[in-house]
């Protein structure tokens, strides 16, 4: 008589079952982590901006008004092309004159929570 071997549908279904209560356990974890590395990335971008702003400030006497003159001097204050749209999962804007300036990092809607302020006095504020 021959042996039937494998796994029954009762087996089956236990193990599904394992598979799904881990991954309940482990998505929103990972969720949490990668909107933790949006906001992180956003952060960055604000502050690269800050340190150009302040060798820009530094060698010309005046604050830079776009993202054109950070990145179009010759050598740039700051490195990158797209500036003023779409970075990762924020949206970076710049206003400003000769006497001083505002970079706000803004997040596409489910990307990440926190918008950061700087308006060039070494703080960067943040909102969420």
């Amino acid at each position: 008589m021959k042996k039937n071997t494998g796994f029954t549908l009762i087996e089956l279904m236990i193990v599904v079952a394992i598979i799904a209560i881990i991954a309940a356990i482990a998505i929103p974890n990972l969720l949490r982590s990668r909107i933790n590395a949006n906001e992180k990335a956003g952060l960055g971008d604000i502050h690269q901006v800050d340190v150009a702003q302040t060798s820009y400030f530094a060698s010309k006497g005046t604050y830079a008004t776009s993202f054109d003159d950070l990145t179009g001097a010759n050598p740039p204050f700051l490195n990158g092309t797209n500036w003023g749209a779409l970075r990762g999962a924020y949206t970076c804007t710049m206003t400003g004159n000769a006497t001083g300036y505002t970079v706000t990092a803004t997040p596409l809607a489910g990307s990440a929570n926190k918008t950061y302020v700087s308006n060039g006095s070494g703080e960067i504020v943040t909102t969420e």
